[in-house]
């Protein structure tokens, strides 16, 4: 009798992980859009969090510091203000000298690639082990 009552305590536990998750992921996939690539790191922003917090209650440090970094990498990929970042300037962008505005515009785009190989490599390299 108390082998039954244990999966079926079991069951009820999966099946309340499986709630908390749909909840979770439910705007992701409703406003999903198979030509936009923001909801993809959205999800992996979101699963990110939730295995940054399983692997903080457990103790992995290290883990959780991986986990972070790839959070804020999606996070930043995501947000897409390499531009504005990159623009410190007070005047116009239409009166900065076209010259500055290609260095601007080619810094941003070499600091959003490099954020993606990173989140790339990071990925590459450690998402076997995350698992283990």
């Amino acid at each position: 009798m108390g082998e039954r009552f244990e999966r079926l305590q079991f069951r009820f536990y999966c099946l309340w992980c499986s709630l908390t998750r749909l909840k979770r992921y439910f705007w992701v996939v409703w406003h999903d859009d198979d030509c936009d690539w923001s909801y993809l790191l959205w999800f992996m922003e979101l699963k990110f969090r939730g295995m940054e917090d399983q692997h903080r209650d457990i103790g992995r440090e290290k883990r959780v510091r991986q986990l972070k970094t790839c959070r804020v990498l999606c996070h930043r990929l995501q947000e897409d203000e390499y531009l504005e970042n990159a623009w410190e300037g007070e005047e116009s962008w239409f009166r900065t000298p076209e010259k500055k505005r290609s260095r601007i515009v080619r810094h941003a785009i070499t600091m959003a690639a490099q954020d993606q190989r990173y989140l790339g490599q990071i990925l590459g390299k450690h998402l076997m082990e995350w698992w283990t």
